[in-house]
C-alpha cells in the first residue's frame, strides 16, 4: 500500500460517521460493511480508511454503499 500513497484511487464501503445525529459530514471512516465499527467489532486497521471530504459535505447513509475518489495517505493513528 505504501506504494500507492499519494496517487488518486477510488475506494467502495460503508459510511461510518463520526456522529449518528448528523444528516451531512465533513469527514467519516469508510469500512468494508455496514454498520462495522458501530454494531458490530471493528475491521482491521488496514480496512478502515479515513475519508475528508475536500469541498462542502457528504449527505450520511449508513445502510446503502458509497464510492469515494481522491489522493490516498497512509498515516499511522492511535485511538
Amino acid at each position: 500500500l505504501e506504494a500507492m500513497s499519494g496517487t488518486q484511487v477510488k475506494l467502495a464501503g460503508f459510511m461510518v460517521p463520526f456522529s449518528d445525529e448528523l444528516e451531512s459530514v465533513s469527514e467519516f471512516l469508510l469500512v468494508p460493511s455496514a454498520g462495522m465499527c458501530v454494531h458490530k467489532p471493528a475491521p482491521p486497521p488496514n480496512q478502515i480508511v479515513l475519508v475528508q471530504v475536500a469541498t462542502g459535505a457528504a449527505r450520511v447513509d449508513w445502510s446503502t454503499a458509497v464510492e469515494v475518489t481522491g489522493a490516498f495517505h497512509i498515516d499511522e493513528a492511535d485511538s
